[in-house]
């Protein structure tokens, strides 16, 4: 089809039958050029592109088990549960990979070059919009299911940018969010993000606590338009807990404590543009 090839073998059943299914998925791609008026320019990304799927279970419980994704050198596996037997939906999911690149993914953002007043045309002050957004986040939705989720990353990559020993920890039980984030960067530099969300209180809680040491700035603007503008090591230590329906809401409750420390910090302002909205 399009120039992949798969193949599906087993059976498939009505779940209110209480009968078991069993299926085996594969499907294998070198080039996903026949998919491209669907998935547009990002066809190329996902090139060759390998897939393997068990799926398995009757009446309440299923699993898929194993599944295996391979986008190029990067290979994706593990295996996930759905329990529909209590009050709420239950999720397990069991995710590994070795060596994950997402390189093709995220584009570096290029530095704004000032140009010369002479050039530019006057332009007239733009209403400046809002920071933080006041539209009203989902909550609810994390009261509609149960979950427990172990996410673990060999080596991490983004253009330089790399992350060893990746470990992120979700468990989710009747609207309450624990996450923990925890990894090795660009060697030796560790640091963890716990973040908590509980959304049975009114207005919903949140806390965050982050702690790197000694990052360096010139790889974590990577990603960022001071791509090659800054230089240094970074100290992080945040410890913020606040509550809304909001992103407005919350960031104006924050409250505790923030510390960032720079040593041997450069940054190249002359290659930076600079706008004001003001004459």
């Amino acid at each position: 089809l399009l120039g992949a090839q798969g193949w599906a073998k087993g059976v498939v059943v009505n779940p209110l039958s209480g009968a078991d299914s069993d299926l085996k998925v594969e499907f294998n791609a070198e080039s996903m050029a026949g998919f491209r008026p669907w998935l547009g320019k990002n066809t190329e990304r996902l090139e060759p592109l390998r897939a393997e799927l068990r799926m398995f279970g009757s009446g309440e419980a299923y699993r898929a088990e194993p599944f295996r994704l391979d986008l190029g050198e990067t290979r994706i596996e593990g295996n996930v549960g759905l329990d529909l037997a209590g009050e709420r939906p239950s999720l397990q999911a069991s995710v590994k990979s070795r060596n994950l690149d997402l390189t093709r993914w995220v584009e570096r953002r290029r530095p704004e070059i000032e140009q010369s007043p002479a050039r530019e045309a006057p332009k007239e002050a733009a209403p400046a919009e809002k920071l933080f957004s006041t539209r009203p986040l989902p909550w609810d939705s994390l009261r509609a299911l149960d979950a427990q989720a172990v996410v673990e990353v060999d080596r991490l990559r983004v253009h330089r940018a790399e992350v060893a020993k990746l470990r992120l920890e979700l468990r989710l039980e009747e609207g309450r969010l624990q996450t923990k984030l925890e990894g090795v960067v660009q060697g030796d530099r560790d640091y963890s993000l716990a973040v908590v969300v509980d959304a049975r209180s009114a207005p919903p809680e949140l806390a965050l606590k982050l702690d790197g040491d000694n990052l360096r700035l010139a790889n974590l603007a990577e990603l960022t338009s001071a791509h090659g503008l800054v230089e240094g090591e970074l100290e992080l230590l945040v410890d913020l807990k606040g509550r809304g329906r909001s992103p407005s809401e919350i960031m104006a409750s924050l409250d505790g404590e923030a510390l960032a420390l720079v040593e041997d910090g450069r940054a190249d302002v002359r290659r930076r543009a600079v706008r004001s909205r003001h004459p």
